[in-house]
């Protein structure tokens, strides 16, 4: 089958932000009419590390909700996908970080498709508020980002960094979770255990810490309110709750729930505390009463 759109991006990321930023940008496209396949990440490895993949929240999410997703493609294979797609995207997120990008070599600047192919970035970022590669990198990534019919990014020092290290010209654009009414998104909404059921706090930590720990528990004394802690998919089981140092039976910690119950709780909840871009961005779309943790 033919694709209108190979869109490659962090859908497959181990975190809540990544898959409904993707679930969004999916959304949007295929209501323009366009098929999507979602492109692979090319260094899942072999068949042990596949089969694990297959059984963690982001596959198991796109699985839900029907993603067509390529074959695993090894870097050096990427080009095959021209075959199957008329255009590609790089998606949203820190798709441009030096670090980040790295171990995929070229390949989020798109150096596998075809010339003739239209290239597109939407939303995507550096970062970093300045650019980390070498000069043999930025030659490289130039030469790249010269072959996009249409660059844009979420951030004002990316536009910068394709300003003044590339030569460039960027459009700076919102983040894809805007895009969505919010109607979108509460067709994501489950029921909750009954363990979760009634008025609680909602707080989403990417870092948890002492800190945070016995910031929550002073919440709790104070509001007399439940408060529903939720770390990110990425944290190891058990590790959330030893780096809070929780003192206080008001305070539940849910670990792995899926991307619709990580929602659904954010959408049930009173009040939202957290660290987190996307638990901030998700308050002020539900229009939740919210406090941000200050980096």
């Amino acid at each position: 089958m033919m694709y209108d759109i190979g869109l490659y991006g962090l859908w497959y990321g181990n975190n809540y932000g990544s898959q409904i930023t993707y679930y969004a940008l999916r959304y949007i496209l295929q209501s323009m009419g366009n098929s999507v396949l979602m492109i692979e990440n090319p260094l899942c490895g072999d068949t042990y590390v596949q089969e694990h993949l297959d059984r963690s929240g982001p596959y198991q999410f796109a699985s839900r909700h029907n993603y067509a997703v390529s074959e695993l493609l090894p870097l050096n294979e990427m080009y095959k996908l021209n075959d199957q797609c008329r255009k590609f995207m790089i998606g949203s997120d820190q798709m441009w970080n030096f670090y980040l990008s790295r171990p995929y070599r070229q390949s989020y600047f798109l150096d596998f498709v075809d010339d003739d192919k239209v290239k597109v970035s939407y939303a995507t970022s550096f970062g970093l508020m300045k650019y980390k590669g070498t000069e043999k990198d930025r030659v490289k990534t130039a030469n790249n980002l010269e072959k996009f019919s249409a660059v844009s990014v979420r951030d004002g020092f990316s536009r910068e960094i394709l300003k003044y290290d590339f030569h460039i010209s960027a459009k700076q654009v919102i983040d894809p979770v805007f895009l969505c009414d919010k109607e979108v998104y509460e067709e994501l909404l489950v029921d909750l255990p009954d363990e979760y059921q009634g008025d609680f706090i909602f707080a989403y930590f990417l870092d948890p810490n002492r800190m945070v720990g016995n910031t929550l528990c002073e919440i709790a004394e104070k509001t007399g309110m439940k408060i529903l802690f939720i770390p990110d998919l990425g944290a190891i089981p058990g590790e959330a709750a030893q780096k809070l140092g929780l003192h206080d039976d008001k305070i539940r910690v849910w670990e792995r729930p899926t991307l619709e119950q990580w929602i659904t709780c954010l959408v049930k909840s009173k009040y939202v505390l957290t660290d987190s871009y996307h638990g901030t961005i998700f308050s002020v779309i539900f229009r939740k009463p919210f406090l941000v943790k200050k980096i």
